[in-house]
């Protein structure tokens, strides 16, 4: 059976670009310009395969040998990138925020932010979403989806005022720490006008940045350092320590008399004892014995 060749040829792509045919089923590779078959008379099908950023002329078609021998030329042109799509503008727009306060939109995954009443941004057609940053003091649009559709849009961020009695500054620990009173004795300590007793080694108040003014009050028979003072509260705990001592009570005094003896204070008792004695006896016997 006689053979015959059937050469493809491609023109437009690089040295070493690959491309792809197909032959009477039979799939081929290649670097080259070239790719030659053998086959007998017939019909044969061919299709090229796609190359990324060209467009072949033909893409397929079919070759008829009869007793000849067939050269098919492939044109690869470069395909024209796509139009860029038509963008639209997607404006956010507020009016609670005092003037100058920045704030933010997240649109699509990017973030824009704003010390104006306006955000912008700009995208084309499609479905996107959207959320709006926080802003201290404020409740804003939970977040929401949109649709571009070849038009421009506007949407209007609703900011909420929180109750001003909603809004807690930042507190923190100050801490009195008590040494040297026994265990249970009461102390008092004035704190920021009002008085606070405990048998505790330690008072703790939690409070707001600000500077407070203290009083200790020791309990009876001890004295306190420091007795008073002011603790400046801003950003963070504070310690104070305050030291007890017991008051000292007067030396003990000495007399410079002798004491008195047992015996003079005895003897007088004695003494009496016997003029009573004495007493009795004579008036016995000057009543004497009766008749």
């Amino acid at each position: 059976m006689e053979l015959f060749n059937v050469t493809f040829d491609q023109v437009g792509l690089s040295s070493f670009t690959l491309w792809r045919l197909t032959f009477n089923g039979t799939n081929v590779s290649t670097a080259n310009n070239t790719t030659s078959f053998e086959v007998p008379n017939g019909t044969y099908l061919y299709e090229v395969g796609a190359v990324r950023g060209f467009t072949a002329y033909p893409t397929n078609g079919s070759v008829v040998v009869n007793g000849t021998t067939w050269l098919v030329f492939i044109i690869f042109a470069s395909t024209p990138p796509p139009p860029p799509p038509e963008l639209f503008t997607v404006n956010f727009s507020e009016d609670a925020l005092p003037m100058g306060t920045p704030w933010t939109v997240t649109f699509n995954g990017t973030q824009h932010g704003s010390s104006t009443r306006t955000i912008g941004f700009r995208v084309p057609n499609g479905t996107y979403f959207y959320t709006v940053g926080d802003v201290a003091g404020y409740n804003s649009d939970r977040p929401y989806g949109i649709q571009v559709s070849g038009r421009n849009l506007s949407e209007f961020v609703d900011f909420t005022k929180i109750p001003v009695a909603a809004v807690l500054p930042p507190r923190f620990w100050v801490d009195f720490n008590a040494t040297g009173l026994p265990p249970r004795t009461v102390w008092s300590l004035e704190w920021n006008g009002s008085v606070s007793p405990t048998s505790d080694a330690s008072l703790t108040f939690l409070v707001p940045n600000a500077t407070y003014r203290y009083v200790v009050e020791a309990p009876s028979g001890f004295n306190v350092s420091p007795t008073s003072g002011n603790v400046t509260v801003a950003g963070g705990a504070v310690g104070v320590g305050l030291h007890f001592a017991a008051i000292a009570g007067p030396p003990a005094t000495r007399t410079n008399a002798s004491p008195i003896p047992l015996w003079f204070t005895v003897a007088p008792v004695g003494i009496l004892a016997a003029v009573a004695l004495a007493v009795a006896g004579v008036w016995v016997y000057r009543r004497g014995p009766r008749k």
